[in-house]
């Protein structure tokens, strides 16, 4: 069984190294800078370890990925199959995933919008922002699935030498509350709530794919 954990308030947690920790030994370091370990992941994970951080935050846009994200019509491929999504929008994750385990420090994959446009709902207003808008539940599904497959610790992508390190630490979404992340938050003059119906079948897609992956024992965060 998962060890399923809802967090409330905020969508990244910075806190000071372990030393202030040592009373509570359960409690972790989770750090977030994705533009730094996006740059070079072996060495800002090198300066993560200096500080003391017990693991990573790594934001996983689900149209950083997704191929032809940009488009209406969703394109041919086995949206399951991480062997169908663009090498290059796996790369910089393969390289984080591999520089951790040599580091020894934990990773917290957050798998969230935007989602490509051909994944959003119908009846997006104008001006709104890309992606957020009434996401498939069923298209996530398959893009978790792929994203758990590939980092199920026994994936080896073509050519590799060997087989990706697994991530065991997931979170479904980022701030779900939040009209940027997620949209509709609610209609009719705010008077009928929506992003909440909406999260939870994200979140029930997301459970299923990872369960699906051999991701059933893993930490699972949600509405954080």
């Amino acid at each position: 069984m998962s060890a399923l954990i809802a967090l409330a308030g905020c969508g990244s947690s910075h806190t000071s190294p372990r030393v202030q920790l040592g009373s509570h030994p359960r409690l972790e370091s989770i750090f977030e800078d994705e533009t730094l370990l996006h740059q070079d992941p072996s060495a800002a994970l090198a300066q993560f370890q200096s500080l003391g951080v017990d693991r990573v935050r790594v934001y996983v846009p689900w149209n950083s990925i997704a191929p032809s994200a940009s488009a209406r019509t969703a394109p041919q491929f086995r949206a399951a199959d991480p062997a169908s999504y663009p090498a290059a929008g796996w790369s910089v994750y393969d390289q984080i995933v591999r520089a951790a385990r040599l580091r020894g420090i934990g990773l917290d994959f957050t798998l969230g919008g935007p989602a490509p446009v051909w994944a959003e709902g119908p009846g997006e207003p104008k001006g709104g922002f890309i992606g957020v808008w009434k996401p498939k539940a069923t298209d996530f599904r398959a893009f978790v699935q792929a994203v758990g497959t590939r980092y199920s610790g026994t994936y080896k992508p073509s050519g590799a030498a060997s087989p990706l390190p697994r991530v065991a630490f997931w979170s479904i979404w980022n701030e779900p509350n939040y009209g940027q992340d997620l949209a509709p938050q609610a209609i009719h003059h705010s008077t009928v709530e929506v992003s909440t119906r909406l999260y939870r079948d994200l979140l029930d897609a997301a459970w299923a794919a990872l369960g699906a992956t051999g991701h059933g024992h893993d930490t699972i965060l949600f509405g954080e």
